[in-house]
């Protein structure tokens, strides 16, 4: 939104110090529109490679990294699960069992 402010009024001035109008719209245009660019376009980029930079050197040292964490939490979840499952398999036969066990004539 500067940049449309200063475009008009400083940039393109004529008359008495336009000279100097223009320099400082001419500098304040660019220098926004190099802002945006950088904040746009450098800050993902360096974010990405510093990103890349952590993962290389806690592999490097042997810590493991979030995606291995992750991983290994999920093995754990999908494990306890299973196991849960099987328990409850397991109680569920003992209980008709026992309810079969009642309901069977005695002789």
């Amino acid at each position: 939104m500067i940049f449309y402010g200063v475009c008009p009024h400083k940039s393109l001035a004529t008359g008495a110090g336009a000279n100097s109008r223009t320099a400082i719209g001419v500098t304040t245009g660019c220098g926004m529109l190099m802002a945006t660019l950088v904040g746009i376009m450098l800050t993902p980029g360096l974010y990405s490679a510093m990103q890349h930079v952590r993962e290389g050197v806690k592999h490097a040292i042997g810590m493991k990294t979030a995606l291995e964490i992750a991983e290994a939490r999920r093995a754990e979840d999908a494990a306890s699960r299973a196991a849960a499952e099987k328990e409850a398999s397991e109680a569920a036969a003992r209980h008709a069992a026992e309810a079969a066990a009642k309901t069977a004539p005695r002789s």
